[in-house]
């Protein structure tokens, strides 16, 4: 498929994909190159959070063109920046992606979209249309489980007011869309059966696309008179298990037991005897794969204490043949390494630190293991399937002829620019 560059794909979300390298940023970085590695455009709107706009923030919006940074704009300037960027390319609006809409005015988003006579993509990333608290963890650091915020559920959450608010707003949006949105895609089986039992009017337009496609087995050196290694990638976030990290570290270094502990990352922290391994993968698609397997890693910790929608480091440990630890409300992660049997899962802290404090037996399980690993693939890349959220446009592009025009917003624009040290696009 290589259409003539005549067309583009709109993309809400709610943060710069150029800025940031977590997963629905990095998602949404491979779905924009498989569109332009076809030639169509792709254009990403995305909420302008600024604190020092406070109130004014979420009439703001920062767009992106092939990535490429062109500006800040606000709300009611979209349509004719649009019709703008449009007249002078001569290029037509495919389709819409929703990938996000944390920061984002419900009722903007909604009276912009009924304006449009394209299909709509709905892309689950987290479970932002289930709560405000986008992973499911109250204000106690509890895990809620996949449901909806109520009464009862949420009494002792100080989460819950707010919550309650953004999910009236986000019921009756995905109610008032549910005619418009052609498909709601999702990277994983979890999501589809946690998030179809909550939207059930969805459940026939969900498809399941994973981000990523795995391929071969990877063969790597097996633990041979030297310390068990046990790593963890990947965000300094309590949602990503870190705080638990930093705990483990700390029994390991109390009890003086033999291992290696590392950390990959842009993680600022850095902890007493853990060797910090500086990952961006911004830099490099395959950089945190190429690390590990560096680096040898025995074990990934990876116990993200909600239900991971998809988890790239999970895949990522994978190729680099680490074992897993992980815990059952790990979503995704918990589901992949039950089902490939490529790791251990455990009820809490206290099993975890006793599992390590058992070097002997922990070192018979990894042995075993890389001698005869049941999941470790040699290579992935990302999904180059876009069918389930592409269609050829059938008509042929037509000119506007009496459209408004909109601007950018000169000043924000360069403050912008100058903060992340960015190239203007054209």
């Amino acid at each position: 498929m290589h259409q003539n560059k005549s067309e583009y794909i709109l993309a809400f979300s709610h943060s710069n994909y150029l800025l940031k390298c977590t997963g629905t940023e990095k998602a949404m970085r491979e779905i924009a190159f498989q569109f332009q590695k076809n030639n169509i455009h792709y254009i990403q709107v995305f909420s302008f959070y600024n604190s020092y706009l406070s109130s004014k923030t979420s009439t703001y919006l920062g767009i992106n063109i092939d990535d490429q940074f062109y500006g800040i704009v606000e709300w009611k300037n979209l349509q004719g920046v649009l019709n703008d960027i449009e007249r002078k390319r001569n290029i037509k609006l495919n389709s819409i992606q929703i990938h996000h809409l944390l920061h984002h005015k419900l009722e903007k988003v909604e009276e912009f979209l009924k304006q449009v006579n394209v299909p709509i993509y709905f892309f689950v990333h987290d479970y932002y249309t289930v709560c405000k608290s986008i992973t499911l963890i109250d204000s106690n650091g509890k895990n809620c489980g996949a449901s909806f915020p109520c009464e009862k559920k949420c009494s002792n959450c100080s989460y819950y007011p707010a919550a309650s608010v953004v999910l009236n707003s986000m019921l009756k949006f995905m109610d008032n869309l549910l005619i418009k949105i052609k498909r709601v895609i999702v990277p994983s089986e979890n999501v589809k059966k946690n998030w179809g039992k909550l939207y059930p009017q969805y459940i026939e337009k969900i498809i399941v696309r994973p981000h990523l496609c795995l391929e071969g087995v990877y063969q790597r050196s097996p633990i041979i008179n030297r310390n068990i290694r046990i790593g963890f990638a990947g965000a300094q976030l309590k949602t990503k298990g870190y705080d638990t990290w930093k705990r483990l570290c700390e029994t390991i270094l109390k009890n003086g037991s033999p291992y290696d502990l590392f950390y990959f990352g842009t993680g600022s922290e850095k902890l007493d005897n853990v060797n910090n391994i500086s990952v961006n993968v911004l830099k490099g698609s395959n950089s945190m794969v190429e690390a590990l397997r560096e680096k040898e890693i025995d074990i990934l910790l990876l116990w993200n204490p909600w239900l991971e929608t998809y988890s790239y480091v999970y895949y990522e440990a994978c190729q680099a043949g680490c074992f897993i630890i992980t815990n059952k409300q790990s979503g995704n992660i918990y589901e992949e390494t039950s089902f490939y049997n490529n790791g251990i899962i455990l009820d809490g802290e206290t099993a975890l630190f006793n599992t390590v404090k058992d070097e002997s037996t922990l070192r018979n399980i990894i042995q075993k293991y890389q001698e005869n690993p049941t999941y470790s693939p040699e290579k992935s890349y990302p999904n180059t399937d876009i069918s389930a959220f592409y269609e050829p446009l059938l008509e042929a592009h037509n000119e506007k002829n009496s459209v408004c025009i909109g601007y950018r917003n000169i000043v924000l624009t360069l403050i912008y620019l100058i903060k992340f040290k960015l190239r203007k696009g054209k």
